[in-house]
């Protein structure tokens, strides 16, 4: 009777669950572990229980089943959840930028010119908008809320509904930009995101930007390179195996 009442509510709330996510825009990736997310039992199937057994609806066979099922569904969605993320196919963030999308000397020392400097290397992409609306996008997006953050990094980024992948511009200012980062240090290390509309990857690829530069010898490593191709190297070794996105 238990595991008959655990399939049962497992699957209805997670049949549930599953319609009501594929209803909306949320990435397709992410609409099963959503759906897992929302299949436990709770507070409120015990409390329905406990009415329905006070008005002799159901047995205290049944009631106990029930509270056990509530249990045994709040057990198994840690495994089940961590193993609908371990499916999803693993990329590396290296797939999303290469050697021509790094600008080893950023010209300007102000910010807004040295986005657009970004923006010029990001246009000839394929799906991706012409310049001036890449630029309007991002420019728009970094007077909102500031992309710096600490050690130097700065992250501007925006999203277009034309782009199928992501894309990454690097550029790197031995000098330093202001961007009104937290620590109040000038940022060295500006990484340009441009991706879907309509895809949570933006904040994976942030989250593991911000990673792999609060290495102190990552960003030592990257302003140390003399060109290019030497920086191309140094991301390389710097955004490893263990930096991979889930898709």
């Amino acid at each position: 009777l238990v595991l008959f009442i655990s399939f049962v509510g497992v699957s209805v709330r997670f049949f549930g669950a599953w319609v009501g996510v594929n209803l909306t825009t949320i990435s397709k990736s992410n609409r099963t572990p959503i759906a897992i997310a929302h299949t436990p039992g709770g507070a409120m199937e015990i409390v329905i229980g406990m009415l329905a057994l006070k008005y002799n609806l159901i047995t205290e066979t049944v009631f106990v089943a029930i509270v056990f099922g509530a249990l045994i569904s709040s057990i198994i969605i840690g495994p089940w959840f961590g193993h609908s993320i371990r499916k999803r196919k693993k990329v590396s963030i290296l797939e999303y930028f290469s050697h021509s999308d790094i600008l080893a000397q950023i010209k300007s020392d102000n910010r807004d010119k040295a986005i657009r400097e970004l923006c010029e290397l990001a246009e000839g992409h394929e799906d991706t908008p012409d310049l001036d609306d890449i630029y309007d996008a991002v420019l728009k997006r970094e007077n909102t809320m500031g992309t710096a953050i600490e050690e130097g990094v700065a992250v501007p980024h925006a999203r277009f509904k034309a782009m199928r992948r992501p894309v990454i511009i690097f550029g790197r200012s031995r000098y330093g930009i202001e961007w009104n980062s937290p620590d109040g240090k000038l940022s060295n290390f500006i990484f340009l995101i441009l991706t879907p509309e309509k895809d949570d990857i933006q904040v994976q690829i942030l989250g593991i930007i911000a990673k792999a530069m609060s290495d102190q010898k990552n960003r030592d490593a990257i302003l140390q390179a003399k060109e290019s191709h030497e920086m191309w190297e140094t991301l390389q070794k710097t955004f490893t195996d263990k930096h991979v996105i889930r898709k």
